[in-house]
């Protein structure tokens, strides 16, 4: 702050209470330090995590430490490295001397303009609405305060119209700026639905009567309008259909309107606001006087008489460039900015009307809002008042209006590289005005009656006058400060989207989620109070109570009562408590340290906005919920499958690829036609395939195609339909089967892999399979296979070099299903093939094993399947290779705890203790078992505690009758 030597300057009647710091009681480890000391620490924080990186590279490549302690350096104000230290921001130094600059300046403008009568006040040109919609209606306080004298009421009444209902009628102006607004007060017991209804037939008969020439265009029902700007379909988005009135007509025609709502009972006391929307940019000057010129500019086309009119009046003040004026806090300073500009006395002033907007944090910087419609102050009859810095609605409109996130955004997100769209887009908009040094100014608006709109403010007012009730901060400090605390609440949402699953249902992980969103929004968000969640932020921050003889201007908001406890800004801004991060040993859990909360379901359920069900959803385990979801529990798939990715493919050296015409399909039977399809070939196809993609995309088809076990559609593929489309070479190449499938059997022989060869391309003398006849399964749904057997029957000469392509492609890859002529993939056991089954199972998908890699087949757990081009995974056995039961057991940890459960352990060997499954839901382990079942003679899976004698004990399945 700095001290006035302006001798025009108004004496003061008040001075500034000593820094909030004096209020505390000492810490050891509390840190005085100033706004720019504060930000060049964060500056060498964030060096050291991004090391010369965007802000949105992949989560995984940053330093994990360095992120931790940027986040409770920026959040927190705390360091716990070398010597644990917390930040007190000390006040701003005074610079009175940029205040008596003579740059400095206070601007005069006219903001905005409230219109309401029972006579349309507008005489201008404008369109009304034909389609209302319920979301563009008013709702909420105007803060006006409104004398309603109605015909045959003994007594006028003053109340705020913004919580009449109303509807969205119509628009003027310039483009189209204004709003106009039908206000309906007795129309509460009705529908709007049915109100709109009614207010379109009263355009409608209005328009016959006054200009029957444009009815041509008009609908004769509300519900024709409404489907024809849904262009006639149920789904369509409607759209805002306007109609435009002459200047001719304008008032004849809204008076008609209004008379013939006015005859309905929900329309009686009717009434017209038009809302003057933002005009700043077209009302400033430098007069220190308000003249009828200023205020005619923005009452153009206005009738004034036998109306209601509030007008917006604002100053700003403006520093010399690269200096920022920012509204103080501290004992009774918003007192004194309301006595200093509008003449307010210590009886007009109310605390249980004020609202703190605390700026981006910081104790010190705060404007506010003050509602005074009931009861008007002074004698120029102020409603409402607001101080506030224009650098928050600059974000909020650079960023898109994308000014908030919402918790169900930050609980969904599963992949810290997947950044949502307000975030990015705040701190897009946050680092573009950083680096372009956007100006920074407070405002100060009141909103008055006309009448009394030219006197409202002293004619004196100059910057040096407003030593006492502002900051000079530098502008790049103001935008550095916010623009940091944006980033570390994203690297925060990143870090908590990268938390374990199982420990994202943690009461203290969510309770941190939830005071993140309110701390995200309230930082960059449009003037508003700290509208946290009571609840919330009593049970995370410190509190006090006036009664304490705690000070006023470090609490969130202005309290209730003397007894009020209200949290506090206790050192300096709005700390989080420090965060503990997840540790090995210590917990997988992030939250915050050392806090007792007492975070309720209901509390956090309200806070974030989903249901307890909802988030249960997100984190528990998909089977339990729904045995469909996740990929645990899977439905056979019946459609075609997938078709292939566009991506690089990576071939082995000395591989060259080609592209080929994609053939005509010709279509000769009827059952295979889609509906209303003509028998024939399709339209030629001039797009060209490459013969890597048509590979690749084969493989991927099939691996689509390995189904589901029995009735328990629990399926023999561990990857999921979108894992199995990302398939790459490199992932038949990797001898570790147990990551990719359930259950299995594999053999090595090379008259195995050959014939595996002649079936998926076959040569000019092999026989392919017969797809479409009858007995032959699952070859009708490649399409990329049936594509390659076009080209075989169409032009033998172009198949040939595809062919031997994908033979010899083929033959770089360690292992692939064995597929059949006559079923693309057949589970049943094959007596002389290595078995690696789940638990007691005796079904596998069959793989054929390349003889040509000696690298055998492992069953490693916990290691992630390859989708990418990378290197082998070198894990060579010895030269014999484990046993089959080495491999089978080694197999069971592999699996997840649902499939041992169901499938119970691999038989043992006489004598040996069975290892017990972890337990899991006994419930859907029954259903799994019991749907298992089967009849007509298809396998049944059986229960070992049901095989009573040595003989049954060696089968691996019964048939039943």
């Amino acid at each position: 702050m700095s001290d006035s030597g302006d001798s025009d300057a108004p004496s003061q009647a008040f001075s500034p209470a000593p820094s909030h710091a004096t209020t505390l009681e000492p810490q050891e480890d509390l840190v005085l330090t100033s706004l720019a000391a504060m930000l060049e620490r964060f500056d060498v924080a964030q060096a050291e995590m991004l090391e010369n990186l965007d802000f949105d590279t992949p989560f995984h490549d940053l330093d994990k430490s360095a992120v931790e302690k940027y986040i409770n350096l920026v959040l927190c104000g705390y360091v716990d490295r070398p010597v644990p230290d917390l930040y007190s921001l000390e006040t701003p130094a005074e610079h009175p001397e940029i205040l008596r600059h003579r740059d400095s300046r206070c601007y005069r403008d006219v903001d905005s303009a409230l219109i309401f009568g029972r006579l349309f006040p507008w005489l201008g040109q404008y369109d009304i609405l034909t389609t209302f919609q319920e979301k563009k209606s008013l709702k909420g306080y105007l803060h006006a305060h409104v004398k309603f004298d109605e015909p045959g009421e003994a007594e006028a009444t003053y109340r705020d119209p913004g919580s009449d209902p109303n509807v969205f009628w119509g628009v003027c102006g310039p483009a189209g700026r204004h709003r106009i607004y039908l206000m309906l007060p007795m129309a509460n017991p009705v529908a709007m639905d049915d109100v709109h209804e009614k207010i379109y037939m009263a355009c409608w008969e209005a328009v016959n009567q006054i200009l029957p020439t444009t009815l041509a265009t008009w609908s004769p029902t509300y519900q024709a309008e409404l489907d024809r700007s849904k262009r006639f379909q149920n789904f369509g988005y409607q759209t805002e259909s306007r109609k435009s009135i002459p200047i001719a007509a304008g008032t004849v025609f809204a008076n008609r309107v209004m008379s013939l709502i006015r005859a309905q009972e929900w329309g009686r006391s009717a009434y017209w606001f038009i809302q003057i929307r933002g005009s700043k940019d077209t009302t400033r000057h430098l007069d220190r006087n308000f003249t009828e010129a200023n205020i005619d500019s923005i009452l153009t086309d206005i009738d004034r008489d036998g109306n209601i009119i509030f007008l917006d009046m604002a100053i700003e003040v403006h520093l010399p460039q690269g200096w920022a004026s920012m509204p103080a806090r501290y004992k009774d300073c918003h007192f004194g900015m309301a006595r200093l500009l509008w003449g307010f006395e210590e009886e007009d002033w109310d605390y249980d009307n004020y609202h703190p907007d605390i700026w981006a944090g910081i104790t010190d910087f705060a404007g506010f809002r003050a509602n005074f419609s009931k009861s008007p102050r002074t004698r120029n009859l102020i409603s409402y008042i607001q101080v506030y810095t224009t650098d928050k609605f600059q974000t909020y409109k650079t960023s898109g209006k994308a000014f908030r996130i919402f918790g169900s955004q930050m609980l969904k997100m599963t992949d810290p590289d997947l950044i949502p769209v307000p975030l990015r887009n705040v701190y897009e908009a946050t680092a573009e005005n950083q680096v372009n040094v956007t100006p920074c100014v407070t405002r100060f608006e009141a909103r008055v009656p006309l009448h009394r709109a030219r006197h409202i403010y002293n004619t004196d007012i100059r910057p040096a006058a407003l030593a006492r009730v502002l900051h000079v901060v530098r502008t790049e400090v103001i935008w550095a400060w916010r623009c940091h605390r944006v980033l570390a609440c994203t690297m925060l949402i990143r870090y908590a989207s990268s938390v374990k699953k199982d420990s994202r249902l943690d009461m203290e992980y969510l309770t941190l989620i939830a005071t993140l969103l309110h701390f995200f929004n309230g930082i960059h968000c449009r003037p508003n109070e700290m509208s946290w969640d009571r609840t919330l932020a009593r049970t995370i921050f410190e509190t006090g109570t006036l009664q304490e003889r705690v000070a006023r201007d470090i609490m969130f908001w202005s309290p209730r009562s003397q007894k009020d406890s209200v949290p506090i800004m206790a050192y300096g801004a709005l700390w989080l408590p420090p965060i503990v991060f997840p540790r090995p040993g210590v917990g997988d859990v992030l939250r915050f340290h050392h806090r007792n909360f007492a975070a309720s379901r209901t509390m956090l359920c309200r806070v974030i906005g989903m249901k307890w069900e909802e988030i249960e959803t997100l984190f528990i385990h998909r089977f339990q919920e729904d045995r469909y979801k996740g990929g645990v529990i899977r439905a056979k798939k019946t459609t075609a499958s997938s078709s292939p990715l566009k991506r690089q493919i990576d071939l082995p050296d000395g591989y060259e690829d080609f592209s080929y015409k994609k053939p005509r399909a010709y279509f000769d039977h009827g059952p295979d036609l889609p509906a209303a399809a003509l028998v024939g070939a399709t339209p030629s196809d001039d797009t060209d395939r490459a013969a890597s993609e048509m590979f690749l995309g084969l493989l991927t088809q099939i691996m689509e195609r390995l189904g589901t076990m029995g009735r328990t559609h629990i399926p023999y593929c561990k990857l999921s339909d979108a894992q199995i489309r990302t398939v790459s070479l490199d992932t038949f190449r990797d001898p570790n089967l147990s990551t990719y499938l359930l259950s299995y059997q594999y053999t090595q022989r090379p008259e195995d892999w050959a014939s595996l060869k002649s079936v998926l391309f076959p040569d000019d003398d092999d026989v392919p399979p017969r797809v479409g006849a009858k007995g032959t399964q699952g070859w009708r749904l490649l399409p990329l296979y049936n594509e390659l057997l076009m080209i075989r029957e169409d032009d033998p000469a172009k198949y040939r070099p595809l062919r031997n392509f994908c033979r010899n492609a083929f033959d770089t890859l360690m292992w692939f299903p064995k597929v059949s002529r006559d079923r693309l993939i057949d589970n049943k056991v094959r007596s002389s093939w290595t078995h690696i089954f789940a638990g007691s199972t005796q079904t596998g998908t069959p793989i054929a094993i390349n003889p040509k890699f000696k690298n055998r087949v492992t069953q490693h757990a916990n290691r992630p399947p390859v989708l990418t081009p990378a290197a082998l995974i070198d894990d060579p056995e010895a030269t014999a290779g484990p046993s089959e039961r080495t491999q089978a057991e080694a197999h069971q940890a592999t699996l997840s705890t649902f499939a041992q459960s169901v499938f119970g352990p691999y038989p043992p060997p006489e004598e040996t203790i069975v290892q017990q499954a972890e337990p899991i839901d006994v419930e859907l382990v029954e259903w799994a078992q019991k749907v298992s079942s089967r009849s007509r003679g298809r396998y049944r899976l059986m229960d070992l505690t049901e095989l009573q004698d040595d003989e049954m004990h060696s089968r691996l399945y019964v048939m039943e009758d």
